[in-house]
């Protein structure tokens, strides 16, 4: 399978830069077609919907409403917009485009679903939010993983490179679909989440009872929880790192209710993960988002794996910095060689991400095997999986 899904890659990497800025420019209006000065309905009016409108707005455009599934909303004004049932939006702006603002790790991106929804009322134009943020990159990416097709595609070379990496069909198979998503914009061909619970797949790795785990983004402890469900008392240290105040103090009450035995064991620090030790801005949210970012609400210490743990030998490191894990590696580089620890990659904040951080890990070291698995949907929660041989689950 990994040779006919190698040459599919191939196929897809083999567009010119050219023909793909062209197409970026021009796929929303050919979608959109004549419909395009009639104006527009956003259907989800969630986190996604409201960034799209607050995007439309700085460029002159004023949407004719939400439209939004979920009947607690309907006829609510959100950010100054209404929110109509999909019913009433179609009878009444059939004539607009209504752009799908969905992009859920559990819902997922509903694309056929909500078009064949809208068309059994009446036929109407319906676009993914992907082309219309290609259409207008100034103002809307890069979002996580999307960025605009011609960048994926320049970095064909990598990208080639890091699908030798892979160890299984799963991972080569999820790999091609990630990069048709940043390549075409199309998220059919994305794994359904992964069964087993994110950090501990049960399928390629086994929880060692002497486990130094190290939590880089540990936010409100919910990684913790789980290896507690893995690992109940049998590890030897859990080290945690979490910036925002707030996660960090959620985090620590919980800590302060165990059982004294595991609290000894557990030592959780309101540091930033980054390659050297400094100070940075941090927007501090209070939730998974919370991320560094210049002219952050506050200002949070930096520290690197290899100044903070040199009397340590970590088995485990996870890494789910909202788009610091490249630096993260780079301040690990000691302790990456010396102690070859399981590292739990995310690769879906920044789009090369999902090429960029093996291919550093395995510059650094022949000692692994990687694999790819998704634990939300349409590319949410994707965790890039460096195993040692000696730990890998199936034996090679």
């Amino acid at each position: 399978m990994k040779q006919a899904l190698e040459a599919e890659l191939a196929a897809l990497l083999d567009e010119s830069i050219l023909s793909s800025k062209e197409r970026e420019k021009t796929a929303f209006d050919k979608l959109v077609g004549e419909k395009q000065s009639e104006g527009y309905i956003l259907f989800g009016c969630g986190g996604l919907g409201r960034r799209t409108l607050a995007g439309l707005r700085k460029l002159g455009i004023e949407p004719h409403g939400f439209t939004d599934n979920n009947t607690s909303v309907w006829n609510m004004t959100i950010d100054g917009l209404k929110v109509f049932s999909p019913l009433e939006a179609v009878q009444k702006f059939s004539n607009d485009v209504f752009i799908l603002t969905i992009w859920s790790d559990t819902v997922g991106h509903p694309f056929e679903e909500i078009h064949e929804q809208l068309n059994k009322i009446k036929q109407i134009t319906l676009v993914p939010f992907t082309f219309l943020y290609w259409k207008y990159p100034d103002m809307f990416l890069p979002y996580f993983e999307l960025d605009l097709p011609h960048k994926t595609l320049s970095q064909a070379d990598l990208i080639t490179s890091a699908f030798s990496l892979w160890v299984d069909d799963l991972s080569c198979k999820e790999y091609l679909a990630q990069i048709r998503l940043r390549v075409l914009g199309d998220s059919a061909g994305l794994s359904s989440p992964a069964l087993n619970n994110q950090y501990f797949p049960d399928d390629i790795l086994k929880i060692n009872p002497n486990e130094i785990f190290v939590d880089c983004g540990s936010y409100d402890g919910d990684t913790f929880r789980e290896f507690l469900k893995k690992s109940p008392e049998g590890f030897d240290q859990y080290i945690a790192y979490e910036p925002d105040p707030d996660n960090y103090n959620r985090f620590k009450e919980f800590i302060s209710l165990l059982p004294e035995k595991i609290i000894e064991k557990i030592s959780l620090h309101p540091f930033a993960v980054s390659d050297q030790r400094k100070r940075i801005s941090f927007e501090a949210l209070g939730s998974l988002q919370s991320v560094i970012k210049e002219n952050g609400n506050i200002s949070v210490e930096c520290i690197s794996l290899d100044d903070e743990l040199i009397n340590c030998d970590p088995t485990y490191i996870k890494m789910d910095a909202e788009g610091a894990e490249p630096e993260i590696i780079t301040g690990a580089v000691k302790l990456i060689k010396k102690c070859l620890p399981v590292l739990a990659m995310s690769v879906y904040h920044q789009f090369d991400h999902l090429w960029k951080l093996p291919l550093m890990v395995r510059s650094l070291t022949s000692g692994y095997r990687f694999y790819l698995r998704p634990h939300g949907n349409v590319g949410w929660d994707l965790v890039c999986y460096a195993i040692p041989i000696h730990r890998q689950k199936v034996k090679e």
